[in-house]
């Protein structure tokens, strides 16, 4: 079954900045692999709430394409912290998805690794109501 996550983004304040960037925080202790090889896009997942996700998606065996805007140092720690768990792996790829081309070069990577499994998107904000209207 595809995992399909919707997340929101976490403001930079939210979190004290040191500790927002210590991916080693993220430990886990009940590997299932049950996602290994599995291809996962995410875009808006260096940080916050999805720095959390990518390495739980890591951690069990994804291989998982964070796409992000501009905090490239940000990514890249994060990738090397989670690629070096060698658990699944982590390729951060800059990309302004509001633009076609941010969007396609997002998907020319996650495809090019293999068949597009899921996707974790942790960009933006809903629209006000936009939760609400889902409701039955």
């Amino acid at each position: 079954m595809p995992v399909f996550l919707w997340g929101t983004s976490v403001s930079a304040d939210f979190f004290d900045q040191e500790q927002a960037d210590r991916h080693d925080r993220f430990q886990f202790d009940f590997p299932s692999r049950r996602l290994a090889g599995k291809v996962i896009l995410a875009p808006g997942g260096s940080g916050g709430l999805g720095a959390a996700t990518v390495a739980l998606l890591a951690h069990e065996g994804a291989q998982v394409v964070v796409g992000y805007h501009q905090n490239t140092d940000r990514a890249e720690r994060l990738a090397a912290a989670l690629n070096n768990r060698g658990e699944g792996t982590v390729h951060c790829i800059q990309a302004d998805i509001r633009k076609a081309e941010g969007r396609d070069r997002l998907l020319s990577v996650a495809t090019g690794l293999g068949e597009l499994y899921g996707l974790a998107s942790f960009v933006g904000d809903p629209a006000p109501g936009q939760l609400q209207s889902t409701r039955r």
